[in-house]
């Protein structure tokens, strides 16, 4: 220090001086490396380690001795001014400067480099401690600030502005506008977006080529992920971007939309709150408010912060978040100091570090930069880590169910086990009675405070663990402690054992099912033999009732001719009866029999009615030729009743009227083998009307219809059923009768009996 002139030699033993205004009287240096220097008559000096002039406190003061205490205060005597004291040297005020002594509006980071607007219209660019203005005084408000194309652009209330040599140009819209813009971003080279109170601006090349106009007051918005995200009055609404530029679009062509807030996307949570800016961090988006706190928007879920759960002000002015988690809050009251905890979602404690209202703040270069009503403000120490050498943390001991364990050597809880106790050694030089934050992480999660350094977990649920604790300073990457441990569960509580005792479980089940599965359907077996076999009786007893019926009406016969004194025709139907006997008594023990057998047994029935009835009626048979007589088998007896029904109530009513017709037709349908029997009778209106008719009608026909429901049942899904219809003429007069029965084509003996 050589009288107007301070001397600095580096590390590489080379000498720079800085040159004063008047003699430098004493000096010291801070922790950070700046020099502080007491002059004649020129106040205090702030010069970095280059020696470079930060900045000057005190003008037209002698200032004799500058002393730094181990609290980071700043002394300094004066020739007759008295003692000044800076309880906290790292808090720089500019309020005695010409340009940062009065009203900073605008504080912004922009490729690397700060950014300070005051109320006088001037800007600066901070870069690595060395401050340019880039824009001289117009008294105007600056709104706000963008980088692009390679050029500053500023704008304000008579328009947007390109800085060049502190100097400031109007930017060229071509079609005659200049929109008064109140935020820019610089979507690409030659893409530029701002917004109004009430519309957002695509400009391209410096030419408006779009512009939205909306219905709500716009504070701010910011881009972020395809969507714009426009902050209102009345909440925080997205807009798709979706502008493209036509490869031929005319220079004079302006795309204007107007487009009302109530028709786009709100965010959920925040309809109705007036949102004065967008802070884009991290890959999550901040929303300022006034009077409804702060709100973190993350993958699409939002969560609000207010004084309701521990921020210190609802009025937010604005806010920062860095890469760390280090967290300014600005606002009416003052700014604010914490850290972000990105994995829970929560701010540590909230350190006011400036009291009155600041409207906007930012990190920078380690410093933290405020812009308050007097003008700017730099704070330093809250971001250095020099505070970590006067703090010691570790883990003292580790106790398990009352029992101490080799803190070294801890891995984690065995399946009896119940309590874990931890207790750490905290040793601040610099504060006492520093609450430790804790988050535990695993099948079991926790977080919190403890008062102490004791922390405690009693039945913790089994698994792996991580625990990391911290003494929350409130700032700052503290030291901290990461462990690790295992909770070792008991055999039942293991995979597996329980994949066995499900896979045990799920055997029984499955056992147990088939058994009764099993059982139901033999039960179920068993029914249906049963039912068989009652059915097969049944149609057993049908036949056995046929048989007698029908015999009861040949010795009927027989004996009306022996009385008649017709003894020829009697022998001979004695004949033909006992051989139509043998054949029945042969197939009455059968189910079923071939329809040869069927058809010869009827035809012998029927030329024993012609006999005994003097040929008053003929009948005919016909088959079509591709049926196999011997391969076709047929119920026995099941077309007797019905011929004989149509021969005693159908023809021979009819007392030599006509001479009576029988026509038997059988045909193959689908699966059904059809016979039909047609008479020319007197058909059953007429029949009906004789009562001796009536009284001795067959009951062979009630007993077919029976026997057709049973076969039904017996073979399963089958068809067999039978339909009569009465022939008329075009007087509808009656001309007969005419019976079908369906029968199945597949018929074949049961398991009960052999053919």
């Amino acid at each position: 220090m050589f009288s107007n002139s301070f001397g600095i030699l580096d590390a590489n033993d080379s000498l720079s001086f800085t040159i004063l205004k008047t003699s430098a009287l004493n000096f010291t240096a801070d922790r950070y490396g700046h020099f502080w220097v007491g002059c004649l008559n020129d106040g205090m000096y702030e010069l970095n380690s280059k020696g470079v002039v930060v900045n000057h406190y005190l003008n037209n003061i002698t200032v004799n001795d500058v002393l730094i205490d181990h609290q980071d205060g700043l002394w300094a005597t004066t020739a007759g001014s008295g003692l000044y004291h800076c309880e906290n040297m790292s808090a720089i005020c500019f309020n005695d400067k010409e340009s940062f002594g009065v009203p900073i509006e605008l504080i912004k980071i922009i490729d690397g480099a700060l950014f300070v607007a005051n109320t006088k219209g001037e800007i600066f660019k901070i870069d690595s401690n060395e401050t340019l203005q880039v824009k001289k005084q117009d008294n105007l408000e600056t709104y706000d600030i963008e980088v692009h194309n390679g050029k500053i652009r500023s704008s304000n209330i008579t328009g947007s502005w390109t800085l060049s040599n502190g100097k400031h140009y109007k930017a060229e819209i071509l079609n005659g506008l200049n929109p008064v813009y109140r935020k820019l971003i610089s979507k690409s080279q030659d893409t530029l977006i701002g917004c109004t109170r009430q519309s957002i601006i695509y400009t391209v090349k410096d030419e408006i080529r779009k512009s939205t106009f909306y219905d709500r007051k716009i504070m701010s918005f910011e881009y972020d992920k395809g969507l714009l995200w426009i902050a209102t009055d009345n909440g925080v609404y997205t807009v798709p971007v979706g502008f493209t530029l036509p490869s031929k679009i005319l220079h004079a062509t302006i795309l204007h939309d107007s487009i009302k807030l109530n028709q786009l996307n709100c965010i959920e949570g925040t309809f109705g709150v007036n949102v004065v800016k967008i802070v884009k961090s991290n890959n999550a988006l901040w929303f300022c408010s006034q009077g409804n706190g702060l709100a973190y928007f993350f993958n699409n879920k939002i969560q609000n912060y207010s004084t309701m759960n521990g921020l210190p002000d609802n009025v937010i002015n604005d806010f920062f978040l860095s890469s760390e988690g280090l967290a300014l809050l600005a606002s009416n009251s003052g700014v604010y100091l914490s850290r972000f905890d990105f994995i829970g979602r929560t701010f540590r404690r909230w350190i006011k570090i400036h009291t009155g209202a600041v409207q906007t703040c930012a990190l920078y270069n380690n410093k933290i930069y405020l812009g308050a009503q007097d003008g700017l403000i730099i704070r330093r120490d809250e971001t250095s880590t020099a505070n970590e050498k006067k703090l010691f943390f570790n883990l003292a001991a580790v106790t398990i169910d009352s029992r101490e364990v080799d803190a070294a050597s801890f891995v984690g809880l065995t399946s009896d086990q119940r309590s874990l106790e931890l207790d750490f050694d905290l040793i601040d030089f610099t504060k006492d009675n520093i609450p430790v934050l804790f988050h535990l992480t695993g099948p079991q999660t926790d977080s919190g405070y403890i008062e102490n350094t004791h922390l405690r977990f009693a039945q913790l649920i089994p698994g792996k663990y991580s625990l990391s604790v911290r003494p929350d300073t409130g700032v700052g990457m503290h030291t901290h402690l990461e462990i690790s441990f295992d909770v070792k569960p008991a055999i039942w509580q293991t995979k597996i054992f329980r994949i066995s005792f499900f896979t045990f479980v799920l055997l029984i089940f499955l056992t147990t099912l088939y058994l009764i599965i099993r059982y139901n359907r033999r039960k179920e077996a068993a029914k249906i033999k049963n039912e068989q076999l009652i059915l097969e009786y049944k149609l057993i007893a049908l036949k056995a009732q046929i048989n007698p019926h029908f015999m009861s009406n040949c010795l009927s016969a027989i004996q009306d001719l022996i009385m008649n004194d017709q003894s020829e025709k009697a022998t001979f139907y004695v004949a033909q009866f006992g051989l139509m006997v043998r054949q029945i008594l042969d197939y009455s023990s059968k189910q079923i029999i071939n329809l040869k057998e069927e058809l010869d047994l009827l035809t012998i029935y029927m030329e024993l009615e012609q006999l005994r009835f003097e040929n008053k009626f003929v009948f005919k048979i016909h088959y079509e030729k591709d049926i196999n007589l011997k391969a076709t088998f047929v119920p026995p007896l099941i077309l007797n009743p019905i011929v004989e029904n149509a021969i005693w109530h159908g023809l021979l009513p009819m007392q030599n009227r006509k001479r009576g017709e029988l026509h038997i037709v059988i045909v193959k349908k689908d699966n059904n083998l059809i016979f039909s029997i047609q008479d020319n009778g007197v058909g059953r209106k007429e029949d009906k009307q004789e009562p001796a008719n009536n009284k001795n009608k067959s009951h062979g026909i009630k007993i077919t219809e029976q026997r057709l429901s049973n076969i039904n049942y017996l073979y399963g899904k089958t068809n067999s059923k039978i339909i009569h219809t009465d022939l008329v003429d075009e007087e509808q007069l009656p001309t007969g009768t005419k019976v079908t029965i369906y029968l199945p084509i597949n018929l074949a003996p049961l398991q009960n009996e052999e053919y």
